[in-house]
């Protein structure tokens, strides 16, 4: 058996909260000033957001806004849940001299290393399992019940030699007024 898994998180997942909190403020940036080199990394726990790390850029962004458009976006005082005012602290100085030195005239900075691959499995190009995890977010977020939150996970265990599903497994928030009764009848079709 060759089984892979995969896991894919929705918009509210605490890490995709982070991950969308830096992309605005990269974003921001570089829509204000192309040179911009932005460095910064986002903690949340609770009701806490910690947004840290190095910019060095004409452009100020206004953290704070930024931060509440992303909890907009996902949905955050949607479907009963609370839109918090997140206590945010911002420790952003500019980008040290010596990275700046490497980074220049050219330079590619950080010594970051990432990798990847394309795969003819999918249409999109991406492995099965992570492609039947991200549609079932998406499935899961179109859904029209109010019970479900913003945060949830998908793991799917595909097995390669046989060409099927060993293993779905999903978690979602819910409002606390749930039972499992009123959400075991719900059923998702897939369509490939």
């Amino acid at each position: 058996m060759r089984i892979i898994t995969s896991e894919q998180v929705s918009a509210g997942h605490p890490d995709k909260i982070c991950d969308q909190i830096a992309d605005a403020i990269v974003t921001d940036c570089l829509q204000h000033d192309r040179n911009s080199r932005v460095a910064i990394e986002v903690l949340t726990k609770d009701n806490f957001i910690i947004i840290a790390g190095e910019l060095t850029s004409r452009h100020k962004p206004n953290y704070r806004d930024l931060v509440r458009d992303v909890l907009a976006r996902i949905g955050f005082g949607l479907s009963g849940e609370v839109f918090f005012e997140p206590a945010i602290t911002v420790l952003v100085k500019e980008q040290s001299a010596d990275i700046a030195l490497g980074v220049d005239k050219g330079g590619a900075g950080d010594q970051g290393m990432m990798f990847g691959y394309a795969t003819n499995e999918t249409p999109e190009l991406l492995p099965i399992p992570f492609v039947v995890a991200t549609k079932f977010l998406k499935m899961l977020k179109a859904h029209p019940s109010k019970m479900f939150r913003s945060d949830a996970k998908a793991q799917v265990s595909y097995d390669y030699d046989s060409g099927k599903i060993t293993t779905f497994l999903c978690s979602v928030q819910h409002s606390p007024d749930v039972e499992p009764a009123d959400f075991r009848h719900i059923r998702f079709v897939w369509s490939a």
